[in-house]
């Protein structure tokens, strides 16, 4: 035999090994590619109840809160017609200014009596 034969044999053979060994690689690759295709199906699965779920109380929570917000609004429109009727309301308007009115009156007679006092006292020292 050749030296060109025995290279050419142990060529074939390792042509042979590797196409073997890339079959095998690949075999094997396909595999763990299937098994994450069945994984991200199973996580799929699973999210798409937990994804309706999410959007049922998104969905109840939007209703709770726009109704809240009914509710603050009529509160709020609620309050602004009490604060303008009652500023409104003249026989309170009245009171505060005849209490104003009495104040006054009241300090005025106690400064006259202050007055009174002060000349009383003066006029017994003399």
């Amino acid at each position: 035999m050749n030296i060109l034969n025995i290279f050419l044999v142990i060529f074939i053979l390792a042509a042979s090994a590797f196409c073997i060994s890339a079959i095998l690689y690949l075999k094997k690759l396909t595999e763990q590619v299937e098994a994450v295709r069945k994984d991200i199906h199973q996580v799929i699965q699973r999210a798409v109840p937990v994804l309706d779920n999410m959007e049922q109380v998104t969905n109840k929570a939007n209703r709770v809160a726009t109704e809240v917000e009914s509710y603050w609004n009529e509160l709020d429109l609620a309050i602004r017609n009490l604060r303008y009727k009652a500023s409104n309301f003249t026989p309170l308007k009245k009171y505060r200014e005849a209490e104003s009115t009495v104040s006054e009156l009241i300090k005025n007679i106690r400064a006259v009596s202050k007055g009174i006092i002060a000349f009383w006292s003066e006029l017994k020292h003399r």
